[in-house]
């Protein structure tokens, strides 16, 4: 994976997007940067993704670097910039507005193949952190990433945080992860899936039907 220390982007002239107490979100002209504090309990989560395959250039083609220290860890990563599908609480009319349907599909398609095979999904696939870049979707926020066991069992992957603030979270935890995909594939599909994706047994049935409609 391609990565950028820290001292060439404190180099440059940015503005600030946002700022967190564990993190913090600059711009300039053609890029995002995204800067952690060092040894933020979900940095793992990021690399984690990349490493084993979940993100790749397919659904997240924003992607840009890592950001490294002088030490060679991992203090955040850079995006180009793309057009944000929308706020969290909007629906998916803008990104419909912007793709086509086959690549709506062929997103998608992509995201749950992938859930599956290496058991670990987006926690908020919500419009706001979904962009679209010279015709192609992709995801961002690549620290969201959280796996079945920690949705469904409460028990994080090695590569998650081991110690969290549960006052953050969603009660339950898979409660936003189930809302943003079944609105997506309600919206961007035509598929109507009744109840909660509150079990991997759940979680596949609307893989399932997602694989049906696009395949």
């Amino acid at each position: 994976m391609k990565t950028i220390s820290i001292e060439q982007i404190e180099g440059l002239q940015l503005n600030v997007h946002h700022q967190k107490k564990e993190r913090a979100v600059y711009f300039d002209d053609d890029h995002y940067y995204k800067i952690w504090v060092k040894n933020w309990e979900h940095s793992k989560v990021a690399n984690h993704g990349f490493s084993s395959g979940y993100y790749d250039s397919a659904i997240a083609g924003v992607f840009k670097h890592f950001i490294v220290d002088t030490d060679g860890s991992h203090l955040g990563y850079a995006m180009k910039k793309g057009k944000v599908a929308g706020g969290s609480r909007d629906s998916w009319q803008k990104l419909i507005n912007l793709t086509s349907d086959e690549q709506r599909k062929e997103f998608i398609k992509t995201v749950f193949s992938r859930a599956k095979k290496h058991r670990c999904i987006v926690s908020d696939m919500c419009p706001a952190n979904v962009v679209v870049f010279k015709d192609s979707i992709s995801l961002i926020d690549y620290e969201g990433l959280a796996s079945f066991d920690w949705f469904f069992q409460k028990k994080p992957q090695f590569w998650e945080a081991q110690s969290r603030n549960l006052k953050k979270y969603p009660t339950p935890f898979w409660r936003d992860m189930s809302k943003y995909l079944i609105e997506y594939c309600r919206q961007c599909l035509g598929i109507d899936f009744s109840g909660n994706l509150d079990s991997e047994i759940e979680f596949l049935k609307l893989h399932d039907a997602v694989m049906k409609k696009v395949c």
